[in-house]
């Protein structure tokens, strides 16, 4: 009889203790259905499932080349990478990266060394970033549109680099364009290309690599340095515009990464070793290099690399290699929407995945549905990795997702902001940040303390910008310089770039390189760079309004030839607007609210407008009829 008094009361409180839990969630947290608690409960297993990868790191001390030795050992035999017609397995690629690692060894590569890699998609490249890394050194790498003083620059800003290396279709293209005297900044130069029978002191080919297979991997006390760097250790560096105007080197540490692909990415959209991943975006680029190589690494996959991206053959490439997965920015797809007979929709596709970022929600749909995409994974990231926000909804230009059941780290906060002087709005007497509400487009910020001790983050570092008292006295965040907005289903909306950056052809332009350059010219007073929209474009066109001399006798054509010679190809301003004066602020900053407000549109404007034309290297005038057809999107502009 006790016993049956004890059954009944486990009966009569189970059901009472579920309907406790149950108002818990729905009074307190607002979980109002099934749906709701599938998404908390998601979201909670991802935080703890991060939270205990990083540990594991941590305590194994995992760092970068024990990961790839890893997938070695793992996946040796596998393909891992495919160019053309010619594949390479794990233990391929893993030889040929020793090869080279005993070559630069030998010309005197060691633990900390900075070596440029300046290359197109290639074997070269990724083989010699490895070699780079089990050295111990660590590989910088150039994007190969960069000329004249903005590759200097680039060289010069990494004051330890004394080696570059090229493939060559980088070296003849530098050569043609703006030959350097690489001698002269005391940079020994290496050509990388493995199976060229030239013979030369500084070419790494055939006889070279054979050369190195003699050489014991074991020779040499410390010559691999990279198996004993710390699991947080910089790895290299890759290049973005910052906020002082030229490109800045960030220094990349893939300790939380790792983590990142593995949870975020690899396990939510079960990526295996049956995946083949596609892509032609330039591997100088995160997007290639940080999230699908290393996520080819990680899952045991095949990455499958083309040298540039072409319309006409992208989908003729992804069913004759049988990619499973294809990697994306924004303006790619736009292109490939503009160019829809490429694509065949009666032919049978083995791409089950695109993966990238910058997809805008106007063709989010569009996109999805004409090329017949299973799935999407968008997400938000910054080559700084300042902050990562991955699709959770599912919905067209939906990031990230603030859950109602807040346990653990909240690393984001979007604040109010003056969009002119890019300065945080605070409410008085406390002089706190204002948080934006739902619907509002405000600056997003991190937690500073949500990065470690990376030495890009500290606060003599110009190009980082702190925020202290944001929610409290002394607390201290990092501006990421992005507008975004939370909407009411509690997931980040992009809306645009801020301050100095602009994005066009899915890259950063910033904005004080390129006025700088124009500031070269004699004949120029004052030069404001900036981005304007345009119809059937991702990203923002640059712009520049200029003061002149005399606009009669001021050459467009050496206008050309200085921002061409010296900047990369999608930095050069799409238009140039002649004005008499240029308005600054209290602080001397241009005013460029109005100057974006009236774009293009020569209704508004007053005084000449000119629009680039490369075919004639130079700028000519705008007429309203021209403006019409690029309002209409019947000019494509590039």
């Amino acid at each position: 009889m006790e016993m049956l008094h004890i059954v009944l009361a486990i009966l009569v409180t189970i059901p009472t203790f579920l309907l406790f839990i149950v108002s818990i969630l729905y009074f307190h947290y607002g979980i109002d259905g099934w749906d709701d608690m599938i998404r908390e409960f998601n979201i909670l297993k991802f935080k703890f499932s991060f939270g205990w990868s990083q540990v594991r790191i941590q305590r194994r001390k995992v760092n970068y080349i024990k990961t790839w030795k890893h997938s070695v050992d793992k996946f040796g035999d596998l393909v891992f990478l495919e160019k053309g017609r010619s594949t390479y397995t794990y233990n391929e690629i893993d030889d040929l990266s020793n090869g080279v690692g005993k070559f630069l060894y030998e010309k005197g590569v060691a633990d900390g060394s900075v070596v440029g890699i300046m290359m197109t998609n290639s074997v070269e490249f990724i083989v010699s970033w490895l070699a780079i890394i089990k050295l111990g050194g660590r590989p910088a790498l150039f994007n190969t549109n960069l000329r004249g003083t903005s590759m200097v620059h680039c060289l010069r800003s990494l004051t330890d680099c004394n080696y570059l290396l090229l493939n060559v279709e980088a070296k003849a293209q530098l050569d043609r364009e703006t030959p350097i005297d690489f001698k002269l900044l005391r940079i020994t130069v290496f050509l990388a290309d493995l199976w060229s029978k030239d013979i030369g002191n500084t070419i790494i080919g055939e006889r070279v690599m054979s050369m190195m297979k003699m050489i014991s991997d074991e020779e040499a006390p410390g010559k691999w340095a990279g198996d004993n760097k710390a699991h947080d250790a910089i790895v290299g560096y890759l290049f973005t515009s910052g906020t002082t105007g030229f490109p800045k080197a960030v220094p990349m540490a893939f300790n939380r990464l790792w983590s990142v692909l593995q949870v975020a990415l690899i396990n939510r959209y079960n990526i295996t070793q049956d995946d083949k991943m596609f892509s032609s975006l330039p591997l100088y680029h995160s997007t290639a290099l940080c999230i699908g190589l290393h996520i080819t690494i990680l899952s045991g996959g095949r990455y499958i690399i083309k040298e540039k991206f072409s319309v006409q053959t992208f989908w003729s490439d992804l069913r004759a290699h049988e990619a499973t997965i294809f990697l994306y920015v924004g303006e790619m797809c736009r292109f490939l929407l503009n160019r829809k007979t490429s694509f065949q929709p009666k032919v049978e596709y083995q791409t089950r995945l695109a993966l990238g970022n910058g997809l805008g929600k106007d063709i989010y749909t569009p996109f999805k549905e004409t090329f017949k995409i299973p799935q999407i994974a968008e997400f938000y990231g910054q080559t700084e990795c300042l902050a990562f926000l991955g699709s959770v909804l599912n919905k067209p230009g939906s990031l990230g997702y603030i859950p109602k059941i807040k346990l653990g780290p909240q690393p984001y906060r979007v604040i109010q902001c003056d969009t002119e002087t890019l300065q945080p709005k605070r409410d008085y007497p406390t002089g706190l940040c204002k948080l934006c509400n739902m619907n509002q487009a405000g600056l997003l910020i991190v937690k500073s303390e949500n990065f470690g001790n990376r030495t890009i983050y500290h606060k003599s570092n110009q190009d980082v910008r702190f925020l202290s008292d944001v929610e409290k006295k002394g607390d201290e965040f990092i501006n990421t310089g992005d507008l975004v907005m939370i909407g009411t289903d509690r997931s980040y909306y992009f809306v645009d770039r801020l301050g100095d950056t602009f994005r066009w052809k899915g890259e950063n332009v910033a904005t004080q390189e390129v006025a700088s350059c124009i500031n070269k010219l004699a004949s120029v007073h004052e030069a404001c760079v900036y981005g304007v929209t345009i119809p059937g474009h991702n990203g923002r066109a640059g712009m520049a309004a200029i003061v002149v001399d005399s606009e009669d006798t001021f050459s467009l054509e050496a206008l050309y030839e200085t921002l061409s010679s010296n900047l990369p190809s999608y930095a050069v301003p799409i238009f140039v607007r002649m004005v008499h004066s240029l308005e600054t602020t209290a602080t001397f900053k241009y005013k460029t609210n109005q100057l974006k407000q009236d774009n293009y549109d020569m209704s508004v404007i007053s005084g000449n407008l000119y629009l680039v034309n490369h075919s004639q290297r130079t700028y000519e005038i705008m007429t309203l009829e021209t403006n019409d057809l690029i309002k209409k999107g019947e000019i494509k502009l590039n």
